[in-house]
């Protein structure tokens, strides 16, 4: 394999045994902070939800950027927190400031992320602390979570 045109030496088997339990070790991190049942549920239900709204979110997207004469695929669409203000008022969804940041702000410091924060923490490399302030901010988030589902469904016909 060739990386920025330098050819990569075999590894040594040390190294090679080194970062195969590393990886190893990763695995069974994950496996572990998800071990009791409540953690399991707590991250289930909230993967869950949040897939639900930001996929809700990235339809309304979709459709908004078409209206502007841009052609995106959905799998390509990129959610970006200065956006969804203008986005839900083309549909005229209202959310509040604090509920639309506490879904769709995504970059935060661990201990200050909001949903889409956690979601990405989550999805990548579950841990204790994401699960810990998943479980200390899951009622306020659930509630973000339930308004934007609800000034939807309101608006259907």
């Amino acid at each position: 394999t060739r990386q920025k045109g330098v050819a990569l030496k075999p590894i040594d088997e040390k190294k090679r045994q080194r970062v195969l339990q590393r990886a190893r070790q990763a695995m069974a991190d994950v496996e572990a902070s998800i071990q009791t049942e409540k953690s399991r549920e707590d991250y289930l239900d909230f993967m869950t939800k949040f897939a639900a709204v930001e996929n809700a979110y990235k339809i309304m997207l979709l459709n908004y950027l078409r209206d502007r004469g841009q052609q995106e695929s959905f799998e390509d669409l990129r959610v970006e927190s200065p956006q969804v203000q203008a986005v839900l008022k083309y549909y005229g969804i209202s959310l509040s400031d604090s509920d639309r940041n506490n879904i769709f702000n995504g970059r935060q410091a661990k201990g200050k992320r909001k949903a889409r924060g956690l979601r990405n923490s989550l999805a990548h490399r579950p841990n204790p602390d994401a699960l810990n302030e998943l479980d200390s901010k899951k009622s306020q988030l659930f509630a973000s979570m339930d308004a934007f589902r609800a000034s939807i469904v309101k608006e259907v016909q």
